[in-house]
């Protein structure tokens, strides 16, 4: 097998057949997504529980990245990314399959955060593979590939899926995605390259530990604000307790030799301004994708495949982004590029407002896709500047703190928007969370404006860290 992977690494397209068996991998990770946020109002009749319960599928496996991805990200920087890659994929196949056979919404929402933490793993790991393949100024491209395909991947899931979940049940979403995952797991130990491994990485499980803790309290404490009221001694408790831990978790980073995130980058404003900007926009962007099939069932009482079909150009148009800014952010700059992408979240969200309001479901379903294809524009962009602006030694803890951002946002955009729209069908309510979403990517805009002109290129400073941070 080592003999095979060497002549595979003497090809002269090597590189791309490493980007091909990353996507094939990581493309079963975000199999799901499309379908089951679609398929949501199902599975929790099915559970007997609420639709604010059953949320927790989505949000408890985006809390648990908060904390779990920097850490995933150091795994690879310590041990290898190919080893991190395979570790973590292989015991995610494993569990996308047990998944099938939760019997309550607790046990499955535990099954897919366990299975989504061990695809934490492989996420960053794969990042790391694929960008030391490439140099700096060439990573948008790949990158965009990524995006398209992580994208992609759910529209797929629509298609194969969606019926099946109508035909027999929510289960099988989860049994289709073992199965790509197996074939994945296979071409990617086949394929990917060996590399060197660091001794002096330690970890900041303290760091991780408290961030997840104080995230993830925070995020019940508004999930159940909306469902037991403000008043509940549960929820002002639990927002106490995330303030705490919060508080905690920065006192940890100050003192710590290696924090969760290096002081260093979030000093830098061609990191945390990117990145700040990312995470108030994917509130936005997840927040809207988790309602809207709510919208669909509450309002028009549609089914899983239905819906499916109906928000998976949202994904389509993510790829498509995704895959145009790779191959033009040299040309027009990582900056320009950013701020239009963000820019067309916000007017995307006032548009799906607007069909809200009327209700037009037409409207709403294009405002859906515009916001998809803003959310891709920006990916590559974003995820190819903060890995030019460090070695490659800390590929790994970086495109894990990023990832860290983003599902930050993510999930308090599916817990706030969630909370918001409450039990309503009422599409004066569907306005204006939709204006939310709006108000919040306009706060992403005003941000994305500071971000340095420089934005996109090589750092001369950063790129002389050491591992941890250190100079």
């Amino acid at each position: 097998m080592r003999a095979f992977r060497q002549r595979l690494e003497a090809r002269p397209n090597h590189r791309w057949i490493v980007v091909g068996v990353v996507l094939a991998g990581i493309s079963a990770i975000s199999f799901p997504i499309t379908v089951l946020s679609a398929s949501l109002p199902t599975i929790a009749d099915d559970l007997n529980t609420s639709d604010a319960t059953i949320t927790w599928v989505i949000v408890a496996p985006l809390v648990l990245f908060t904390g779990l991805t920097p850490i995933a990200g150091k795994l690879g920087d310590l041990y290898g990314h190919r080893r991190a890659f395979l570790v973590g994929y292989s015991v995610f196949t494993v569990l996308s399959l047990l998944t099938s056979l939760a019997w309550n919404v607790g046990a499955l929402i535990a099954m897919r955060t366990l299975t989504q933490a061990f695809g934490a793993v492989a996420g960053p790991a794969g990042t790391a593979i694929m960008l030391k393949e490439f140099e700096p100024k060439e990573r948008a491209k790949p990158l965009g590939y990524f995006a398209a395909v992580t994208a992609l991947s759910p529209a797929v899931g629509v298609i194969l899926g969606g019926p099946l979940v109508d035909a027999v049940g929510w289960r099988t979403l989860f049994v289709i995605q073992a199965g790509i995952a197996a074939i994945g797991l296979l071409a990617t130990f086949i394929a990917l390259p060996e590399d060197r491994t660091t001794t002096d990485v330690r970890f900041d499980l303290a760091g991780a530990a408290t961030l997840a803790s104080g995230i993830g309290v925070m995020l019940f404490s508004i999930n159940r604000a909306g469902a037991w009221s403000l008043s509940n001694p549960v929820v002002w408790l639990s927002a106490l307790a995330a303030g705490l831990l919060l508080w905690w978790f920065v006192r940890i980073e100050k003192r710590c030799a290696e924090p969760l995130m290096p002081l260093e980058f979030i000093r830098m404003p061609s990191i945390y301004r990117p990145v700040l900007a990312q995470t108030l926009m994917q509130a936005a962007y997840m927040g809207a994708l988790v309602i809207t099939p709510f919208f669909l069932t509450r309002v028009y009482d549609y089914n899983s495949t239905v819906i499916g079909l109906m928000v998976s150009p949202r994904a389509l148009a993510f790829a498509a982004a995704a895959a145009i800014a790779g191959r033009i952010d040299q040309r027009f700059g990582g900056r320009t590029i950013v701020i239009s992408a963000i820019g067309l979240v916000a007017v995307a969200n006032v548009i799906s407002s607007i069909g809200a309001a009327l209700p037009a479901i037409g409207i709403v379903l294009i405002g859906a896709a515009l916001s998809g294809f803003g959310n891709g524009g920006s990916r590559p962009s974003i995820t190819a500047s903060i890995s030019n602006s460090v070695s490659n030694d800390q590929l790994g803890v970086a495109s894990g703190a990023l990832n860290m951002a983003t599902q930050i946002g993510a999930a308090t955009g599916i817990t706030v928007f969630t909370a918001v729209i409450g039990e309503s069908s009422s599409p004066t309510r569907w306005f204006w969370v939709f204006m939310l979403a709006a108000g919040v990517a306009l706060v992403a805009l005003v941000i994305a404006f500071t971000i340095p002109q420089s934005f996109g290129g090589q750092s001369n400073e950063t790129t002389a860290l050491g591992p941890g941070g250190r100079t």
